[in-house]
């Protein structure tokens, strides 16, 4: 529906290509995974963008693989990370790999983009070794949808299945993940302010990017959802 969105404009105006908030906190997503799971062989990527995680996970010695629908996102990619990549619509067709195949399967900022989402739970679900984990980040739909808030955030015009927490926890299960940990995220950096930051940066302050959890999820923009699949 909007892959003819995820264009050169796509990546430089929404996405913004050359972030290097978005790189730290992506080294920290790294972090955050294996820390819920040390032996990671062979990693997914979903929604890989530009590969700058992948690359992260390459420098790991992990091996590598991404899929995402935007050719544009893919031929960057290829600069950014040692993965097998591949242009495609996750949300509509099975994927290229075998049942049990991957340790962790990652979706950043991905399943909001996507109309069949349970379609790509139950992807990761298959794909997955048994004990394996899939970590999926994604906005708080029912903070997003909020009347006093939804001014307030950045507007995507592919963010087109903002749902609320109760709704992926069902998703999950369905897909018969049994084993589901869900932390809220905050912010992504203090000050909260990223022109706060770059201020303090200017002026030779410490800053820190990241991403800054919280236990009271109803005042979270974002969710990190770690998913087991049955041993």
């Amino acid at each position: 529906m909007f892959k003819n969105l995820y264009d050169r404009k796509y990546f430089e105006e929404i996405h913004k290509i050359d972030n290097p908030e978005r790189k730290q906190i992506l080294k920290k997503n790294l972090e955050f995974l294996v820390s819920k799971k040390i032996n990671i062989r062979k990693i997914l990527d979903v929604g890989c963008g530009l590969g700058e995680f992948l690359g992260y996970c390459d420098e790991s010695g992990m091996k590598t693989y991404g899929l995402d629908i935007s050719e544009f996102a893919i031929s960057i990619a290829q600069k950014n990370t040692k993965a097998h990549l591949k242009k495609w619509d996750i949300g509509k067709k099975r994927w290229l790999f075998e049942n049990n195949f991957f340790d962790a399967v990652c979706a950043f900022d991905v399943l909001e983009h996507v109309l069949r989402a349970d379609f790509v739970i139950k992807e990761a679900y298959r794909v997955l070794k048994k004990g394996g984990i899939f970590l999926v980040t994604t906005p708080n739909g029912g903070l997003e949808k909020s009347s006093i808030l939804k001014n307030l955030l950045p507007y995507d015009p592919t963010h087109i299945n903002l749902k609320n927490l109760k709704y992926w926890k069902n998703s999950f299960t369905k897909a018969g993940f049994n084993n589901i940990e869900v932390k809220g995220c905050v912010f992504f950096g203090f000050p909260p302010m990223p022109t706060l930051r770059n201020k303090m940066r200017s002026l030779g302050l410490g800053v820190y990017v990241g991403p800054i959890f919280s236990n009271l999820l109803s005042i979270c923009g974002t969710l990190y959802i770690a998913a087991w699949r049955r041993k």
